[in-house]
């Protein structure tokens, strides 16, 4: 129901945008309540795949504080290595880290955790994440889009472990052309 709620009021042809903005403001002061709740239907696994989407939906409007480490983490540990939820997984994170308007800066906090990810998260069978082609995708559009501030990270870190993790996305991503 929050999904459709959030959904409804970010893009409804019904709501000028006085009121869609006025239903903004409101929903942020509300945070705070709706994230308990979210994490709470993550752990049920019945419930993760509609927790994920609203979180998805709520995520448009939400400050970049409502985007936390542990979400994005267990985004990458337990929901993309599952099935059931690697598509909606995706979604949530394009939808964090590619069409938000301060995306940017979101990434900025993120990039570590996101690179380790991708490079480290193993499948049930034993490959990377990064052999589900969506994810394959994600990972393209995050190299395509944030290629300099990686760069620079790497280049001002002294830690090896972030050079051999953009070394292993973008092998990845180059051994996908060769195939």
């Amino acid at each position: 129901m929050l999904k459709a709620f959030f959904t409804d009021s970010e893009e409804s042809k019904f709501i000028t945008e006085h009121r869609r903005q006025q239903l903004r403001n409101s929903l942020n002061r509300k945070v705070e309540f709706f994230l308990p709740r979210i994490q709470t239907a993550l752990t049920n696994p019945e419930l993760a795949e509609k927790a994920i989407c609203t979180y998805t939906a709520m995520v448009k409007w939400a400050p970049g504080s409502a985007i936390s480490i542990e979400f994005v983490q267990a985004i990458f540990t337990q929901f993309i290595i599952n099935q059931s939820t690697t598509q909606v997984s995706v979604d949530c994170l394009k939808r964090i880290f590619l069409r938000r308007t301060d995306s940017a800066s979101i990434f900025d906090r993120f990039k570590y955790i996101i690179l380790e990810s991708l490079s480290t998260v193993k499948l049930p069978t034993g490959l990377l994440i990064t052999n589900i082609p969506t994810v394959l995708k994600f990972a393209i559009s995050i190299c395509y889009r944030y290629m300099m501030p990686i760069e620079k990270m790497i280049i001002q870190s002294s830690d090896t472990k972030s050079q051999q993790y953009l070394t292993s996305i973008i092998t990845t991503i180059l051994s996908v052309r060769d195939n």
